[in-house]
C-alpha cells in the first residue's frame, strides 16, 4: 500500500548536496518535464542533511543508489525505486551522507496512465516501483550495468520512451488543462477553464483526480505558489507584496496564507530557511 514519501522526488535546499536537471529527449518533452539527480555530499554535517521539497503537480519516479558515491568505474548500487504521487504540501526529508538519486519528474497527467492507478490513489504518498511498473527489476540491473550518471539518465530515458509506447493516454483534456494552467502561472478560473475547453467543472475534476492525483483548482494554486517561489529564488532581496499582485493574489497576506499551507513555513521563514 502507497505510504507517505520516503524519498525526495525534488530539488535539495540543503547545503552540501548537489541537484541537477536535465532536460528530456524532443520525444519526450510532451510527457516528461526533466531528468534530474541528486547527490548529498559525503562530508555533510547533521544539519544539512535536511532539505524541504515543495510540491510541483507533477508524479516522479525515483531511483536511489547506495555508497558515498559511484566506485571508480562510475558505477553505483540500485538500492530504492519508488513512484512519488503528486503533493498537496511540502515534505522534510534526511538523507544518508553520499547518497545519491536519478529522477524523472512526468508532467501533470501523465504518469497516472504509466503507472495504471487512478493518480489520487497516491497523491502524497510512494509506491515500491515495482508495484505499479513490470519490468522494475530489468531496469534496475540495467542501471546498475551502466557506467556513469549520463549512461543511467540515457537508460532510464528509453526505458520510459518505451513504456509510454504501450500506456493508455489520460484525455486529451486533462493535458489541455494543465497547459492552460501553467501557461497561466496558476492565475486561471476553472470554471471558465471548462467553458472553455467544452467539459463541466465536475468532468474535469473527475479526470484530473483520475490522471493528476490533483484537483484543477489544487494543481493551479501548486503552481502559482511555485512560480513565486521560482521568482523568489532568482532575487537577492524578495519584494513580497510586489510578487504577490504580480502572481494574482488579492494581496501579501493572501500569498502568505496560500505559501504557508502549501510550503509549511511563511515566506520570510522559509527564504531564511533557504540562505
Amino acid at each position: 500500500m502507497p505510504g507517505a514519501p520516503s524519498i525526495p522526488p525534488g530539488p535539495a535546499s540543503a547545503a552540501g548536496a548537489a541537484y541537477r536537471e536535465q532536460a528530456p529527449p524532443p520525444a519526450l518533452a510532451p510527457h516528461v518535464e526533466c531528468f534530474w539527480s541528486r547527490t548529498a555530499d559525503a562530508a555533510q554535517t547533521d544539519s544539512a542533511r535536511s532539505h524541504r521539497v515543495i510540491p510541483d503537480g507533477c508524479m516522479d519516479i525515483v531511483l536511489s543508489f547506495a555508497g558515498p558515491s559511484p566506485g571508480a568505474d562510475g558505477r553505483a548500487t540500485p538500492v530504492g525505486a519508488l513512484a512519488v504521487g503528486a503533493m498537496t504540501r511540502a515534505a522534510v526529508f534526511t538523507d544518508s551522507p553520499g547518497t545519491s538519486y536519478l529522477g524523472v519528474r512526468f508532467r501533470p497527467g501523465v504518469a497516472g496512465a504509466l503507472f495504471g492507478v487512478p493518480a489520487s490513489e497516491m497523491t502524497d504518498k510512494d509506491v515500491g516501483l515495482a508495484e505499479v511498473w513490470p519490468g522494475t527489476n530489468a531496469l534496475r540491473d540495467a542501471l546498475a550495468a551502466a557506467p556513469d550518471e549520463a549512461s543511467r539518465v540515457r537508460t532510464l530515458s528509453a526505458v520510459v520512451a518505451r513504456r509510454l509506447l504501450r500506456a493508455a493516454r489520460a484525455p486529451r483534456v486533462v493535458s489541455a488543462a494543465a497547459d492552460r494552467i501553467a501557461s497561466a502561472r496558476g492565475d486561471v478560473s476553472i470554471g471558465a477553464l471548462a467553458r472553455d475547453l467544452g467539459v463541466t467543472r465536475q468532468y474535469l475534476a473527475r479526470s484530473f483526480a483520475e490522471h493528476v492525483g490533483l484537483s484543477p483548482k489544487t494543481l493551479a494554486r501548486v503552481v502559482r505558489a511555485r512560480s513565486v517561489v521560482q521568482a523568489a529564488r532568482r532575487g537577492i532581496t524578495v519584494d513580497w507584496t510586489t510578487l504577490a499582485l504580480e502572481a494574482g493574489y488579492y494581496d501579501q497576506s493572501h500569498l502568505i496564507a496560500e505559501l504557508k499551507e502549501l510550503t509549511g513555513l511563511a515566506p520570510t521563514a522559509w527564504a531564511a530557511e533557504r540562505s
